[in-house]
């Protein structure tokens, strides 16, 4: 499901800029986000999903994240070709490229895995830390939008997290739970969870 979250980069985002969580916007309830360049990878270790639109500094912006299905509208460079994993290339000197979507013809372990994508460029959103940071990676509910005041249902955020979680190939990376009292209308399927 979408996730709205708050632009935390002075450059803005781009819509199809892969995406990676910097911090919590606590006055808005929203993850902060910034381009997923090598900086903003830094912090953030992994990418959190890509952006469905332009967005500048402190605007709401929608990011698609594990599990959703890029449109077709949304302009994520792609276009059509093989179908085939998709990531970035943080490690190309061109700050405003590194958070660009491109299809690999062969992983290597400095690629930030985003998703995969069909022959007509659709992407589906699947983000991974690369090979060498996987079991450092942590999922916090509050990122995958959880409030915890008791009163906002959290069902939805602790799914995406748990989902995150389990797309990341790492099934035991650890699931951050932080203070607050969390409300769900729904039943979480714990099942093969480590946590």
């Amino acid at each position: 499901m979408p996730t709205p979250c708050v632009v935390d980069d002075s450059a803005g985002v781009a819509e199809g800029d892969a995406v990676c969580i910097v911090g919590w916007d606590d006055e808005r309830h929203r993850p902060r986000v910034s381009r997923a360049t090598s900086a903003g990878l830094a912090i953030a270790g992994a990418i959190f999903g890509v952006s469905a639109a332009d967005a500048t500094y402190g605007q709401a912006v929608t990011i698609l994240v594990a599990g959703d299905v890029a449109s077709m509208r949304i302009r994520t460079g792609l276009g059509a070709g093989a179908a085939g994993v998709v990531a970035t290339c943080a490690h190309t000197p061109d700050e405003t490229a590194q958070c660009r979507l491109v299809r690999l013809t062969d992983a290597h372990d400095s690629e930030h895995i985003v998703g995969t994508c069909d022959e007509r460029g659709a992407l589906t959103v699947r983000p991974r830390a690369p090979r060498a940071a996987e079991n450092s990676v942590v999922h916090n509910v509050r990122c995958y939008g959880a409030v915890g005041d008791g009163t906002v249902d959290d069902s939805m955020a602790f799914g995406r997290a748990l989902g995150a979680r389990k797309v990341s190939g790492n099934s035991e990376a650890p699931l951050e739970v932080s203070p607050g009292c969390y409300f769900f209308l729904s039943d979480l399927d714990l099942s093969g969870s480590a946590s």
